[in-house]
């Protein structure tokens, strides 16, 4: 039966190349260090998730059968830091405030996921409501500007989020890798999203500055 799902807990994790590839060509524009930050996150996660979900199929668990409690946390605690990161990501904070931010959460889910394991899911959503309350502002600009995207976002975050209780509760596969499905393809249209309003509000700034610059350089070379 494994085989006739195509092992779908595993094959589902295609769909992280979606954010993966969306924030590998977001550093190659505009040449920010976030997203080759989450370009290496989303890369992570798959790996251990990858390796986590191999124990859900007896004749392919072998490699990590000794060190399942190992993987287990790996996965959990790396999937949760994620989703947070992706929040932090999208509401655009500046560099040095968002790896201060990421390093404290991480902490912070790890002492959850070691000491109170039920408790790290509603972490993670008390997180991501959090951040999005206080960049509200960043919030209206997404919803303004790109309201269809917006919209799927939240929509695909809604789904993912009751696939993911559903497997809680019986046919783990099937729900599960519809987890996955829904939760890698919110975030790659999160960081899709925040490209463009970068595009529409940074880069327009960064141009109008240097041309300001170049400008007043000319100016200033011919006055003397």
């Amino acid at each position: 039966m494994n085989q006739i799902h195509l092992y779908w807990l595993l094959t589902s994790h295609i769909f992280g190349l979606f954010p993966v590839v969306v924030t590998y060509l977001d550093f190659k524009e505009h040449k920010k260090y976030q997203s080759l930050y989450m370009f290496f996150n989303y890369i992570a996660v798959i790996l251990f998730s990858l390796l986590y979900h191999t124990r859900d199929y007896g004749n392919i668990n072998e490699p990590i059968k000794s060190t399942n409690d190992v993987w287990i946390l790996l996965d959990h605690w790396s999937a949760s830091r994620l989703i947070v990161s992706t929040s932090f990501y999208l509401m655009s904070l500046k560099t040095e405030i968002f790896y201060v931010y990421i390093y404290f959460m991480g902490i912070i889910l790890l002492i959850v996921k070691l000491l109170s394991p039920h408790l790290l899911s509603f972490v993670n959503i008390f997180s991501c409501f959090f951040i999005s309350m206080v960049r509200y502002k960043i919030v209206l600009k997404y919803f303004c500007n790109f309201p269809k995207t917006s919209v799927s976002f939240v929509l695909l975050i809604l789904i993912s989020t009751f696939f993911w209780f559903l497997g809680l509760q019986g046919n783990y596969e099937l729900w599960h890798s519809l987890w996955h499905l829904g939760v890698f393809t919110a975030s790659g249209v999160g960081c899709k999203a925040r490209n463009l309003l970068y595009r529409k509000y940074y880069s327009n700034n960064l141009t109008e500055r240097n041309t300001e610059m170049r400008v007043y350089s000319r100016a200033t070379s011919t006055s003397i």
